[in-house]
């Protein structure tokens, strides 16, 4: 998997599986999206109810990106022990990816040398 499926991936677990409006008759939902208003200043971006379009101006934004999810955490950190969790599982994922790329790269720069 690369970085930006592990990415989508935990990006869909989080919108779909603990902040959709269903989970907890959308308690953490609402509470997420109090806690995204930091980060939301305008009328505009404060009335977003959809969590995913919450993440797209995030990332607009520059605030969250593959592997960078400082302030994904902050947002989440009171809603449930789990997405950190399940963030900081995808963060040691992704590092694990960055060091099989170098490796990898360090292998073919090295047959590249004796050829």
């Amino acid at each position: 998997m690369t970085r930006n499926e592990l990415h989508l991936k935990l990006i869909s677990t989080i919108a779909l599986e603990y902040l959709h409006s269903s989970v907890r008759d959308g308690l953490d939902r609402r509470k997420f999206l109090l806690n995204c208003r930091k980060y939301l200043t305008t009328p505009r971006e404060r009335s977003i109810e959809d969590v995913v379009e919450v993440f797209d101006l995030l990332e607009s934004k520059g605030l969250m990106s593959p592997g960078n999810y400082s302030i994904l955490r902050e947002l989440v950190w009171d809603i449930s022990v789990d997405l950190v969790r399940i963030i900081e599982e995808t963060e040691a994922e992704m590092g694990r990816i960055e060091v099989n790329r170098a490796a990898q790269a360090a292998m073919h720069d090295e047959s590249d040398d004796c050829g």
